[in-house]
């Protein structure tokens, strides 16, 4: 099954994201906590074989397509695992062919198919199937450092895919949602009106789990007091992130003279 960036839900399991409800909790270290009563068990999502197929997909793509076209990257990479099953001549899963080619065969796809940096992709692929068959997807409630131990995965990586697994409530920190927090004017008057009570909001990827863990409590902090689940918010910012802000004619003009 090809993964869909505009959907991730139905790419791996067939059906839309699921709401739940929380509550906000005061913390004396961390400000505030969001709290979200029910979780899923290891397995839930988990059981038939395509859904294994589909999730080992999104696993993969999950550092794929760090920095890059999603659309683009999902395409390339169901090229990626073409090639493979075409140079074994074996029907395995994604992360079977994954083992079976090894770096150097990754290494070789990666090239083929211009997946990305192949000496960064082909490690990440590679070991992120060696942790599958050790620990498989890992489980709800899982510190996201353990993922960030693999090659190509940071906390943003980790944090996609748990939450589209597992419907962890947790934040994607991308740039976009950095911004919608810090109360960025393009999304003013739309159905996502940003927060205007935070301060400070890091502008750039955030590498430090405590500076992460602050900011991914004022996201879903947000979730609460919208009744919107982490990926239901997630989705609409990134909707509006998506759409340039208009510029008014004179400053279209200055920037057609090279003035700008």
């Amino acid at each position: 099954m090809k993964i869909n960036p505009d959907d991730l839900q139905q790419s791996i399991f067939g059906s839309g994201i699921e709401r739940r409800d929380g509550e906000i909790h005061m913390d004396t270290d961390r400000e505030l906590v969001a709290q979200f009563p029910y979780k899923p068990e290891l397995g839930r999502y988990l059981s038939a074989s395509v859904e294994v197929d589909a999730t080992q997909r999104f696993m993969a793509f999950c550092p794929s397509c760090a920095g890059k076209n999603s659309h683009q990257q999902a395409t390339k990479l169901d090229e990626l695992i073409a090639f493979l099953s075409a140079n074994t001549g074996e029907d395995d899963t994604p992360f079977g062919y994954f083992l079976r080619s090894g770096i150097d065969g990754l290494t070789e796809a990666i090239k083929a198919t211009k997946l990305g940096k192949w000496s960064l992709l082909a490690p990440s692929l590679y070991e992120t199937a060696k942790f599958y068959e050790e620990r498989g997807f890992g489980q709800p409630d899982l510190d996201p450092r353990v993922y960030t131990k693999l090659p190509g995965w940071g906390l943003k990586t980790a944090r996609l895919f748990q939450m589209h697994v597992f419907h962890e409530p947790c934040a994607v920190l991308d740039t976009y949602i950095l911004k919608w927090l810090g109360g960025d004017e393009r999304f003013n008057g739309t159905n996502v009106t940003p927060p205007k009570n935070y301060k400070d909001v890091p502008t750039q990827s955030i590498s430090k789990w405590e500076t992460y863990q602050r900011w991914e409590d004022a996201f879903l902090a947000e979730c609460v007091r919208r009744n919107m689940s982490p990926l239901e918010l997630d989705k609409a910012i990134w909707v509006h992130a998506r759409i340039k802000p208009k510029q008014d004619k004179t400053q279209e003009l200055w920037e057609g003279k090279g003035y700008a």
